[in-house]
């Protein structure tokens, strides 16, 4: 993900290197001119508010998910190599971005991503049958996606997250576990 401008680029860099050691709220304009050395004026050039940049940051983000989704054909199923090979890699490559995002609106951001990209997934469910767990369709769906999402957030947020070529093994065993197999808990 490239930002092609020099002043946004360093205000968004300077926007996020202060997030390291303040929470985003205590982040003021004047912190994020002072810190990334461009004028007041500058920085409403490219930005209305501190929320432009995390609007900004999202919309960098989906340009690149929907990037990696775009030219898989509609009779490919199989997803999850895409999720392993393409997006675990940009999401690692770009984790101060998704770490600010899921930070600082993490259920308006769990329900943006559901809403655009669960449908990659609801393939997987065409032999779904609602009567063995008796839940909808929908559910499940969205029960399986959230369940990715936590997996591939959790593992970005850690101080070092592992490379994604390792982190790839993990992450498809963990969506194919139970909660009993992962924790080692039986749930009755």
């Amino acid at each position: 993900m490239e930002i092609h401008n020099k002043s946004k680029k360093k205000i968004v860099d300077t926007f996020i290197n202060l997030t390291v050691n303040n929470d985003i709220n205590d982040i003021g304009i004047d912190d994020i001119v002072k810190n990334s050395g461009v004028s007041r004026g500058t920085f409403y050039n490219h930005f209305k508010s501190k929320n432009d940049i995390i609007v900004f940051i999202e919309q960098l983000m989906c340009r690149s998910i929907d990037n990696s989704f775009q030219d898989i054909e509609d009779d490919n199923r199989n997803y999850m190599e895409i999720m392993t090979d393409r997006i675990l890699p940009l999401i690692y490559e770009n984790r101060s971005y998704t770490n600010i995002l899921y930070n600082y609106y993490q259920p308006v951001f769990f329900d943006f991503l559901i809403k655009r990209y669960s449908k990659y997934f609801v393939k997987y469910f065409d032999d779904y049958d609602e009567k063995i767990l008796n839940l909808s369709k929908d559910f499940a769906v969205q029960f399986f996606f959230r369940m990715m999402l936590n997996a591939m957030l959790l593992w970005i947020s850690q101080p070092i997250p592992s490379e994604p070529e390792e982190f790839k093994y993990s992450f498809k065993k963990i969506i194919n576990s139970s909660v009993s197999d992962v924790c080692g808990v039986s749930i009755k």
